[in-house]
């Protein structure tokens, strides 16, 4: 998960330290969690009503299959979890040895006695938590279609990706998702990279095939896809910093650091990318989420 912020640069450390001291210093109340228990209920009540909001959340299970995740025990579990369980969960999670900071701007000024204020909150922490597969073998992913009625017809492509070779580390996983994605025909798919999933969903009107796209033809298609990715996480850190921020988090999270990842791709060849993509041993599975007019039930 991750939690964003814009802020003046002389008011970032202490930003830093309030949004800690609210993450990792909570006193847990049962009346306040009864509180918000019921408020998130009634806003994923009114969500729910959106046809787009439940073929997505219907999709992830594609997208989200290692984790075991569905949205039968989503709602089952938004309306059956206690205030202890609540608690022992917020306790185990939300604890500062699994969090990591992202700070872009304008930074160099801030002074190193500052920086050094929240290192200590850091120090000495560790996780303490770690990721756990369902262990769904990659080699019985098949494709797969849902078709559902609803208010409102809508479709979700979901193309997620399956590394059979298990020492594949993030950082090749997400030049391959990363390159093989770029020439996607829209500008709005939701790509993910993380320790257990990879995959992208894609919102449109009518189902709709992406496979085809997903396939790097020849050296000269590689040369097209890697420019036009390096020139779009260039065109985000100089004009929306937010986006870009929120991109470099995402794969702080999974140990992939960005300038180590754009230097790589700057000089990736297509010979080095065919390498990296065989010893993945990637294979691709494809799935939609149809909604068809006629009804008001996912």
């Amino acid at each position: 998960s991750l939690v964003s912020s814009t802020v003046r640069k002389k008011d970032a450390v202490d930003e830093i330290k309030a949004l800690s001291k609210m993450l990792f210093c909570q006193q847990y109340e049962e009346q306040v969690f009864r509180r918000a228990k019921e408020k998130t209920k009634e806003q994923f009540a009114k969500q729910y009503k959106s046809s787009a909001f439940r073929a997505r959340l219907k999709a992830l299970e594609v997208a989200e299959l290692n984790k075991g995740y569905t949205l039968h025990a989503l709602i089952r579990d938004l309306e059956e979890i206690d205030f202890e369980t609540f608690k022992t969960c917020a306790e185990k999670l939300l604890s500062i040895g699994n969090v990591c900071i992202c700070a872009t701007g304008e930074i160099e000024e801030v002074e190193v006695e500052e920086i050094s204020r929240i290192e200590t909150l850091f120090n000495g922490n560790r996780y303490t938590i770690s990721f756990r597969s369902h262990g769904f073998d990659p080699y019985l992913r098949q494709d797969a279609h849902v078709l559902n009625l609803a208010r409102n017809e809508i479709c979700f492509e979901i193309e997620a990706f399956s590394f059979l070779n298990s020492n594949i580390s993030n950082f090749a996983k997400c030049l391959i998702v990363d390159l093989l994605c770029e020439s996607l025909p829209t500008r709005d798919a939701e790509i993910s990279v993380d320790l257990l999933d990879a995959s992208v969903l894609i919102e449109s009107k009518s189902p709709i095939s992406c496979r085809s796209f997903l396939q790097i033809r020849g050296e000269e298609s590689f040369n097209r896809r890697k420019k036009s990715l390096l020139e779009k996480y260039y065109q985000l850190m100089f004009s929306s910093p937010g986006e870009f921020t929120m991109a470099v988090a995402q794969k702080m999270l999974i140990g992939v650091s960005i300038n180590q990842y754009l230097t790589f791709l700057d000089t990736c060849t297509f010979e080095q990318f065919e390498e990296i993509l065989e010893k993945a041993e990637m294979t691709l599975s494809e799935a939609q989420t149809v909604l068809l007019k006629g009804g008001t039930r996912l």
